[in-house]
């Protein structure tokens, strides 16, 4: 009976697609009940407005049947999850007759309630359960709870969402519609642009001044510092985009250079870039939605599935390096001043930081319209004006995560956090070094612990491709849940320096072995993000706890390993290409690669102007679109907001540069004591 009513609204849609007459509104007896509703309604310009409109629809006036052409209409595929009708944006908005302006309107389709027979359009999961997919997956049904069919209007400009609802809601009951149509002025765009606002004027004037400042600095430090041929760090070059890009360019390396690092880390924010291309994709309305009930059954997509994974990753070099820096940088006679440890810290991450929440706050909204762009005031721009706070202060994981300013900001918040309790490990890793890592040890077990228990008693579900919120707020974003793999690094860290000036003789046989082990460990984990997340496979939630509380720490164990033996001569040609000095220079984008790419990829998508096809080659095209755009987006960002910083610090305290350790080039590309803090600001989900 349900698959019927599907069919039904697809008879309705090939009608509806081709005449103007959808839901039969040319005929008599439809036009006098709409009069009728028209004269039962309050006097307001709204109602005016679409008097005009009816009586020139039915005159065949060219703007009316625009304005009712731009409506959008059943389509073809609602039984492949073509739900989300836009309708024409540009049509609506170019319509201006008579004062009468176009003004596109994204409505919420319900039907009504009493209304059996068509409540599989209710939400999400009662749409799929009349298709015959049905599962029993508590944290997948919250989700698809909050899909709604949409319907795009055009209406007059002169209506507001109490008009055009009064008179649509009288409409639907004239004309014995089962659907509820829900407007709000949130959702709707119209084609007068408001003036520029107090936020946007003070945005736009501080990019360019930055602009000026960037450009004064260049010409100074060309004309100017390069004529005198001193080497002496000048505060007036610290924003020349002649010195600093030579810096970020070069591919000079140290002796001790570990260059597998930046392999490391430069695929995986490309791992990153990947996985969210593919998810604002699966996110945005598709005509081809179902498929990805299908999509995610096969294992050549674990690399889309998977890909959370470079988040643990990061977390891992991060502990790594810490350890590893600190204790190679005391042995070397370098003096370490804790206070400044945290305000380099501070001063190396929150300046590009802060320039992004200014760019979502005050230059967003302004990038772009469509019938989705909606979306981007709503969840973006909305969220930055009232959490920016949580975000600067690096609270955002704990403090309203759901609805944080700068989504992929939360991870930020857990590697600063680890950060500012690094010392209290590295104090006693050189006092009492064993009884440390066996501290280590029980802190690690308390957190795998913790996410087994959230994991088993809240059924939160075994990766965050099927999550609901439950997921991100319990298992994903806090600290004391995320630190597993960063107490990995920080162990593997130590190992490393112990065993630097070791020249470590082991058989190859030994070698292979261990290898191996390592290589099937990390298969395992990657697929099982496709087995576990099959909705063909009944949810366990003791397996998912087992897996939310061991494979992300597994997977750290496994990167570690690779760095090491890849360090100590035992990573043969994976090691020659994870040192490729290209990687070296997309390891120093790594932090503004981080910031930028998600409000690219909003922009893009966010004003397509209908439904999108998805399928692996066409997102796998954004994905190079997007990596392409962020890496150029990244260079100038890294110039004007994270080089600049680095100049300014080596000169503002340079009194302390033997203590502190400050690099000499301004980009970090050498395991220095800065880079406790240079790498860290890098290794960013």
């Amino acid at each position: 009976m349900r698959i019927m009513n599907i069919l039904i609204l697809a008879l309705i849609s090939a009608h509806g697609v081709y005449s103007f007459d959808f839901l039969n509104v040319g005929s008599l007896s439809v036009k006098r009940k709409l009069e009728h509703v028209l004269e039962d309604s309050e006097e307001t310009a709204c109602k005016n407005d679409l008097s005009s409109l009816m009586h020139d629809f039915y005159s065949k006036k060219t703007w009316a049947m625009k304005m009712i052409d731009a409506a959008g209409k059943p389509s073809s595929g609602i039984m492949f999850g073509n739900i989300m009708q836009s309708g024409n944006y540009d049509e609506c908005m170019s319509i201006n007759h008579n004062l009468i302006k176009g003004k596109y309107c994204t409505t919420i389709v319900k039907p009504i309630d009493g209304f059996e027979d068509v409540t599989f359009l209710k939400n999400g999961n009662s749409y799929l359960k009349a298709l015959g997919v049905d599962f029993d997956r508590k944290n997948v049904t919250e989700v698809l709870d909050n899909i709604r069919w949409t319907w795009g209007f055009c209406i007059p400009l002169s209506c507001n969402q109490f008009d055009i609802q009064k008179i649509v809601n009288k409409t639907r009951d004239y004309l014995n519609i089962k659907f509820n149509f829900q407007f709000d002025d949130k959702y709707c765009t119209s084609s007068e642009k408001d003036p520029l606002t107090a936020k946007a004027i003070f945005g736009i004037l501080l990019f360019l001044l930055i602009g000026i400042i960037i450009t004064a600095s260049t010409v100074y430090d060309i004309r100017v510092y390069k004529k005198t041929g001193c080497d002496k760090a000048d505060i007036l070059i610290a924003f020349s985009l002649y010195s600093n890009a030579k810096k970020l360019f070069s591919t000079q390396v140290s002796a001790d250079n570990l260059g597998v690092v930046n392999g490391v880390r430069a695929l995986s924010m490309t791992w990153v870039l990947l996985g969210h291309t593919f998810m604002v994709n699966l996110f945005f309305p598709s005509v081809n939605s179902i498929e990805i009930f299908d999509w995610k059954n096969h294992l050549y997509n674990v690399f889309v599935l998977a890909a959370p994974l470079a988040v643990d990753t990061f977390f891992a070099l991060s502990g790594f390096l810490v350890v590893y820096v600190y204790f190679k940088s005391i042995y070397s006679n370098r003096k370490i001043t804790w206070s400044m440890f945290y305000i380099h810290r501070i001063l190396r991450l929150t300046p590009s930081l802060a320039m992004i929440i200014v760019f979502y706050l005050c230059i967003l909204e302004l990038l772009g319209e469509g019938p989705y762009w909606f979306a981007i005031k709503e969840l973006y721009v909305r969220n930055c004006e009232k959490h920016w706070w949580s975000t600067l202060i690096y609270i955002q994981n704990y403090y309203n995560s759901l609805g944080t300013c700068v989504n992929q900001s939360w991870y930020l918040a857990v590697d600063t956090q680890l950060y500012f309790i690094a010392p209290v490990i590295l104090y006693y890793l050189k006092k009492h070094a064993m009884k440390t890592l066996i501290a280590i040890a029980i802190v690690f077990s308390i957190s795998a612990l913790t996410a087994f228990s959230v994991s088993y008693n809240n059924y939160v579900g075994a990766a965050p491709f099927e999550a609901g919120s439950k997921y991100f707020t319990y298992l994903y974003h806090p600290t004391h849940i995320r630190m597993t793999a960063w107490l990995v690094g920080t162990v593997w860290g130590y190992i490393l320096f112990r065993t630097k000036d070791v020249d470590l003789k082991i058989k190859k046989f030994y070698i292979v072995v261990i290898w191996a082990v390592h290589v099937i460990l990390m298969i395992i984990i990657a697929l099982s993000h496709v087995t576990m997340t099959r909705y063909s496979n009944p949810y366990d939630p003791l397996t998912a706890a087992f897996f939310n509380s061991l494979a992300r720490p597994t997977w750290a164990w496994c990167i570690c390993w690779l760095m090491f033996a890849c360090i100590k001569g035992y990573g043969g040609i994976l090691n020659d290409i994870l040192s490729c000095k290209l990687f070296m220079i997309i390891a120093r984008l790594n932090y503004s690669m981080f910031l930028v790419h998600l409000p690219i990829m909003l922009i893009f998508i966010s004003q397509k102007r209908s439904s999108i096809y998805l399928s692996n080659l066409f997102i796998c095209f954004d994905f190079w679109a997007y990596f392409t755009m962020t890496i150029a987006v990244s260079i100038p960002w890294t110039l004007a907001f994270e080089s600049p910083i680095i100049v300014l610090e080596r000169v503002l305290f340079s009194k302390n540069k033997k203590s502190q350790g400050f690099p000499k080039n301004g980009i970090t590309n050498n395991l220095t004591i800065v880079d406790i803090t240079d790498i860290k600001s890098k290794n960013i989900y």
